[in-house]
């Protein structure tokens, strides 16, 4: 536990005792608030705590139902087949960069 209680005497210090927490974050080059997050996970889930993490969150709420996504890989699959869908293609000589450049901008002046 760190910040009070049993483990306050061990919370200057990463687990086992190897190094204060001040030279790992030193030598690691991280921030004391995660250093201290990470030693919380350790507290609860021992060496499990430094595996890789997703970062895909739990749900998408706003994510295009799934029945939806089917229907348009099959109608495009169908198109496709039929030669009357090829995607998106972008014309010769566009780029994100001249769509920039030539972008309407209001005028300065007066």
């Amino acid at each position: 536990m760190i910040g009070g209680g049993e483990g306050a005497a061990r919370d200057q210090r990463c687990p086992a005792g190897e190094a204060p927490v001040a030279e790992v974050i030193a030598a690691y080059g991280v921030s004391k608030a995660w250093a201290y997050k990470l030693l919380a996970r350790y507290d609860a889930e021992g060496e499990a705590a430094f595996e890789p993490r997703s970062k895909r969150p739990p749900s998408s709420p706003t994510a295009t139902p799934q029945g939806v996504v089917d229907r348009i890989l099959a109608l495009r699959k169908t198109l496709a087949e039929q030669g009357l869908d090829a995607g998106h293609t972008p014309s010769a000589g566009t780029s994100p960069v001249s769509r920039r450049r030539s972008r309407w901008r209001p005028s300065r002046g007066s």
